[in-house]
């Protein structure tokens, strides 16, 4: 499978509105999202976010992921980030989250970046995980049911991740986006 990224594009919002296949997988993506999801939510998320971003299997649309908050010369922070269920457990996250790193180092010159997920979430956090993401921070929401969860901010220092992929210890099992 050959994977690759490009801008969003307002067509792609009717086909990644679908990926999220419950309520639960629409909360971890978009936690004030009501389910299911309309692409004209996914839209606004795309327009008050910052590099959207659609995820490509061998030229097929499998996932999206933006930042929603970026601070030049900071931080971007990692959100909105959803596979379509065929291409899940396959890479395709690894690879967004991984794209969304080399963006925010190029194009934002951060010191971190940020990814937050719910302790339930064990499948995003140990993608987070692997890929050189560590834990920072906590705070609690409201899940579903009302009930408070513990959502999980976890940071990757850039630093460390610029030696990891000039030592090319890349964890992640992907090499390094180039960006041309």
């Amino acid at each position: 499978m050959t994977l690759d990224h490009r801008p969003f594009q307002e067509a792609d919002a009717e086909m990644i509105s679908t990926f999220p296949n419950s309520a639960e997988e629409l909360f971890h993506m978009s936690p004030d999202a009501s389910y299911p999801l309309v692409s004209g939510r996914l839209l606004a998320a795309a327009r008050e976010g910052h590099d959207p971003t659609v995820g490509l299997a061998d030229g097929r649309i499998a996932g999206y992921v933006n930042f929603v908050e970026v601070l030049e010369k900071k931080f971007c922070a990692i959100g909105n980030l959803v596979v379509h269920s065929e291409y899940r457990r396959k890479g395709v996250a690894a690879y967004l989250v991984k794209v969304m790193v080399q963006t925010a180092m190029e194009s934002y010159a951060v010191r971190f970046v940020q990814a937050s997920c719910f302790s339930h979430n064990k499948a995003a956090y140990a993608l987070f995980h692997k890929i050189g993401f560590r834990p920072a921070d906590m705070g609690q929401r409201l899940g579903l049911d009302g009930d408070p969860i513990l959502l999980i901010h976890m940071h990757l220092s850039i630093r460390r991740w610029a030696e990891s992929q000039a030592m090319g210890n890349d964890r992640s099992g992907f090499r390094t986006v180039n960006r041309a």
